[in-house]
């Protein structure tokens, strides 16, 4: 294990993932195996990090189902006045990864019955062949556990969830049927594992995507080197929004003002995420001049009321939508959408 003390225990050689990802994002480790919300209730975290400066707390949180991690995050932020809380949540199953890596391995595009019929003919040298191809399928999971302290039930418990909401659970057990239908992998490698998160702005890290290189630079103190690699996975950018690339998505998907555009993008240190550095524009002095620098790019283009995307824009979002990075994007509308409700309910008192 590469930058691994030989004085060091395996567990603490784990540890050092989290705790060397929590100093990338901006804070300090805590020793905290549980966090009290607002509702009583005891919550259970893999590890916690404080931005005194920012006053910002990160929550790495356990939990199987994105809803519930949303839902801690705000259960633990009323009970932190000024303070925000941030909630990263791993994943170390992902249903597309081993689908795609079947095809790679096994040379197949669907599983029928007679895929399994096969499977118990086969001579040693074939089931080595096929043990060789396992690994590699499952490598990036098993990768996950091993480098990793995470709640193993949770991640189980999610992969199952994956398996049940496309069918394949109900797919598999039918081939036993003679009507059975094949289980199309080319399908699955259409799912989207971090699509919930997404949508409820915590941020999904997808332990499935790390490389042996990766961990091994988690397990070294090479923060520059983890800093580019986390952009290039897209995760980085959730903890420091880009602001041209924010003010983008909040054009692609909230149908605002002109003039609140800016301003939303200037919400998101409010909420827990520093504004980072920008990706499209080299240099800007307020938001309004980025915003009028993106439409002189051709990425946006002026309507009556709001701005929309043009092709160019569009092509420039598509890079970046599908990655963690987007649900600080869905964090900021679901509370531009809040404070509406409340606006609205303030009305009737």
């Amino acid at each position: 294990m590469a930058d691994l003390n030989p004085n060091e225990s395996y567990d603490q050689a784990r540890a050092a993932f989290w705790r060397n990802f929590l100093k990338v994002v901006g804070t300090e480790p805590r020793s905290a195996a549980t966090i009290v919300g607002s509702s009583g209730i005891t919550h259970p975290v893999l590890a916690i990090g404080a931005d005194d400066t920012r006053k910002r707390l990160v929550v790495i949180s356990d939990e199987h189902d994105a809803r519930a991690a949303a839902m801690i995050q705000v259960d633990i932020q009323n009970t932190l006045p000024g303070v925000q809380v941030v909630v990263a949540r791993p994943i170390a199953f992902a249903l597309p990864m081993i689908a795609r890596r079947l095809i790679e391995s096994l040379g197949l595009t669907t599983i029928t019955p007679e895929v399994f019929q096969r499977l118990g003919k086969l001579n040693e040298v074939e089931k080595a062949r096929l043990n060789e191809s396992m690994k590699f399928v499952f490598g990036s999971t098993i990768n996950a556990f091993k480098n990793a302290p995470l709640d193993v039930l949770s991640q189980i418990h999610y992969a199952l969830r994956q398996l049940t909401l496309h069918d394949v659970l109900k797919s598999a057990l039918g081939f036993t049927r003679p009507d059975s239908q094949p289980l199309d992998l080319v399908k699955l490698c259409t799912v989207d594992p971090m699509a919930a998160d997404r949508e409820m702005g915590v941020c999904a890290l997808p332990l499935f995507d790390l490389q042996e290189s990766d961990w091994d630079l988690f397990r070294g103190e090479r923060t520059e080197e983890l800093i580019r690699r986390l952009r290039v996975l897209g995760i980085f950018q959730y903890f420091f929004p880009p602001p041209d690339q924010a003010a983008l998505g909040i054009i692609d998907r909230a149908n605002l003002k002109k003039d609140a555009i800016a301003q939303s993008v200037s919400r998101l240190p409010d909420i827990g995420h520093p504004l980072g550095e920008p990706e499209l524009i080299p240099h800007f002095r307020t938001m309004t001049e980025a915003i009028e620098t993106l439409k002189d790019m051709g990425l946006i283009v002026e309507g009556e009321i709001t701005f929309e995307l043009t092709p160019l824009g569009e092509k420039a979002r598509g890079s970046v939508k599908l990655k963690t990075r987007e649900g600080v994007i869905s964090k900021l509308i679901n509370k531009i959408s809040v404070d509406g409700i409340i606006k609205i309910q303030n009305i009737f008192r």
